[in-house]
């Protein structure tokens, strides 16, 4: 390897894709951009000339509205691979930066008229070996509202379908349903720069992606990272600059380094490269890093958006703000955003009637699913989790409060479920961080719920029909199923979903009452359990039963004791009530006594009489991890798992299944059994599968 082998100009760097759509693909420029994401995809960032005649034109008028003055950043550019936090540099009109920019290009005589290679090669060679000092103003993230924006209408009066101002109203960009404006995220930030002027190595926000165009001036040279490779990208900036990770372990966030290409290339990451001219686009997509310089005088402005290829980095970004190396605040709530797009296209059955966007709909809006149904699972385990070790449970009002404040512990912003002390009751955690920041005890901690089980899963019902009428849409036919495994009638709207509910005095069902006792089996919760536990309950049962409400199901627990002890034992069975009932639950076991009495037939022989004698006290190691796997490969037949373990009577063994789960949570997990190691919640979910289809 040559000595040069790390400088930039002798790097080999890929080519990022360039595309050049036809008219008809360039009306609509969410569903062309998720088009060619996965093209895309290995290189992080691309380029798109729009058609001839279809570029978007410059608005005359708000350039010429000059009254307003910016600050700048002053950037040395010799300094740039050192971190140093940029100074505020003078400040302009944008008619005075205009001429300031000028003026600066005739410093570089020797670069009138060069190419884009020339101009990069100066530029690495300031910056990677000080060769000269050289310092610029960078006028960037000005607020459109206040500058204006440079898209001028079209001529009919209407926006460019690319205007960025107009992208966030897209019907498939996510980032619509955020009711407030976020500068740079949600409306449009206007860029000003000069010769040298830099944007140094970041990522977007919550890892979204970017769309920037360039309305006039000088071109931009850009590089890209693929977001498979940004945790490299970060390991190799760390190893390249310890010293400013030291200092602030943040820096990747201040957008102030710019470690050169030619490294990262010579550490195996991959950096594409291309060269943005006037009246072209620039995308970066999903956690994807970027960087670049401009060769002269320019008037750019860029936007985030969130399209379905972003869902699968949404929640990573939230992760890698709350569980990284350092906390940085998130800038909205992701699961106010999951919740309220899949809100937003339950009810739009209708959104995509053009061609190009129903091919979208039915893709998104499964995309959507699979995300709520993976936020009510961790939701339903938190929640559960925390009730049981004694919090309280208060139900609130979604948006009664400040929805956007950020966990104490780690920055994220919680949305559906928040946990407040009676120490510190402004301040929020999230279910995570629940019991940390303070030495409340639990009973002194209160878990409020905005939103209940039922109504996520009613949620997950109706993305379940809109995503059926998407892939209609597309002549293919989705089998749309809720995490409960129930089917849809297909083409029914969001008003006849909620009218299924049947009316009060209606008598349940048999599929509703086996559905019931199916609950209660799952949730393992006595129904003479305290209050909160018993309202877990209720909603989780809920969520699995459409055709009733949490209150019809609530006054039916209330009274299904009882019922149950007047059934025959053919309709015990008939319902899945596989165990007599006693003066508390009825899906306990018989009294000690009768499990004595009791002949159970294993399938292979009958087992005439059960030890009366057991082991007494706590379970061992050893018994627990012959248990987890006896109740794996024996389901429900106490006998078989009392007769492998040798050690316990039939009732002990019967007990201890029942509250399985409940002793392996609360269990150090150091003493957990391998088995059921290291995905514990997996084993549960095997045993419910297994158990269902015993």
């Amino acid at each position: 390897m040559t000595a040069n082998a790390h400088r930039t100009i002798d790097a080999a760097l890929d080519d990022a894709p360039v595309f050049y759509p036809t008219a008809e693909e360039f009306s609509d420029p969410m569903v062309y951009l998720s088009s060619i994401e996965p093209k895309v995809r290995r290189y992080g960032i691309c380029k798109i000339v729009p058609p001839p005649g279809c570029a978007p034109a410059f608005n005359e008028d708000a350039w010429g509205r000059d009254t307003e003055r910016f600050d700048t950043k002053q950037q040395h550019i010799d300094a740039l691979k050192e971190g140093r936090t940029f100074k505020f540099g003078k400040e302009y009109t944008k008619a005075e930066y205009t001429t300031a920019a000028i003026e600066f290009d005739k410093q570089f005589s020797s670069l009138a008229g060069a190419g884009s290679e020339a101009m990069e090669r100066r530029f690495w060679d300031v910056v990677e070996t000080q060769s000269e000092k050289i310092a610029v103003d960078y006028g960037n993230d000005l607020d459109v509202n206040v500058f204006g924006s440079m898209f001028a209408a079209t001529s009919d009066g209407l926006r460019h379908p690319w205007d960025l101002g107009h992208l966030f109203a897209h019907p498939l960009n996510l980032l619509r349903v955020i009711e407030h404006e976020i500068a740079g995220v949600t409306k449009p930030w206007l860029y000003l720069g000069m010769r040298f002027a830099t944007f140094c190595w970041h990522v977007e926000d919550h890892f979204l992606c970017s769309l920037n165009y360039l309305h006039r001036g000088a071109s931009k040279t850009w590089y890209g990272i693929p977001g498979v490779d940004a945790e490299a990208f970060e390991n190799c900036a760390r190893a390249t600059v310890p010293h400013l990770f030291k200092d602030a372990p943040d820096i990747l966030h201040q957008i102030i380094t710019m470690v050169p290409p030619g490294v990262l290339v010579q550490h195996g990451i991959k950096v594409s490269r291309l060269v943005q001219n006037e009246g072209e686009f620039v995308v970066t997509f999903p956690r994807a890093y970027h960087a670049g310089f401009s060769h002269g005088f320019n008037v750019a402005e860029a936007v985030n958006f969130g399209h379905i290829g972003w869902l699968n980095f949404g929640q990573k970004a939230v992760d890698v703000y709350s569980k990284g190396a350092f906390k940085r605040n998130a800038v909205f709530a992701h699961q106010r955003l999951i919740v309220d797009a899949s809100e937003s296209f339950a009810r739009a059955y209708d959104i995509a009637r053009a061609s190009l966007q129903s091919k979208s709909i039915g893709a998104l809006t499964s995309a959507l699913r699979k995300e709520m149904e993976r936020m009510l699972s961790d939701e339903q385990y938190f929640r559960a989790s925390l009730v049981r070790r004694g919090l309280q449970l208060k139900e609130v009002k979604p948006h009664a409060d400040n929805d956007d404040v950020c966990c104490v512990r780690c920055k994220a912003i919680p949305f559906l479920s928040v946990v407040r002390c009676r120490c510190l009751p402004t301040a929020v955690r999230c279910l995570s961080h629940a019991m940390d920041a303070c030495s409340c005890e639990p009973e002194h901690r209160c878990l409020e719920i905005r939103a209940s089980v039922h109504q996520l899963s009613n949620i997950i019902l109706r993305l379940s029909h809109a995503s059926a009428r998407g892939a209609n849409h597309q002549g293919t036919r989705e089998t749309a199923t809720t995490p409960l495994s129930r089917t849809p009638a297909h083409g029914k709207d969001a008003e006849s979903i909620k009218s299924e509910h049947a009316p009060l005095g209606t008598p349940w069902t048999d599929e509703e009452l086996m559905q019931l006792v199916k609950g209660i089996k799952i949730h393992n919760i006595n129904l003479k359990s305290q209050r909160e536990s018993r309202a877990i309950m209720v909603i989780s049962i809920a969520a699995m039963i459409p055709t009733r409400t949490q209150t019809q199901v609530q006054s039916k627990l209330k009274k299904f004791e009882g019922q149950v002890r007047r059934m025959t034992a053919e309709r015990r069975a008939q319902l899945g009530i596989e165990f007599t009932p006693n003066h508390a639950d009825p899906r306990v076991l018989e009294s000690k006594r009768a499990w004595e009495k009791r002949a159970v037939n294993t399938g292979a022989g009958e087992v005439k009489r059960q030890k009366t004698q057991g082991a007494t006290g706590a379970w061992t190691d050893e018994e627990m991890k012959t248990l987890v796997k006896a109740r794996m490969d024996h389901g429900k037949n106490w006998a078989r798992i009392a007769a492998e373990l040798q050690t316990r009577t039939l009732e002990q063994v019967a007990r201890k299944c029942n509250n399985l789960r409940r002793d392996l949570i609360a269990m150090d997990p150091a003493r957990r059994p391998s088995y059921v190691m290291p995905h514990l919640e997996e084993y549960f979910v095997a045993l419910e599968r297994r158990d269902r289809h015993e």
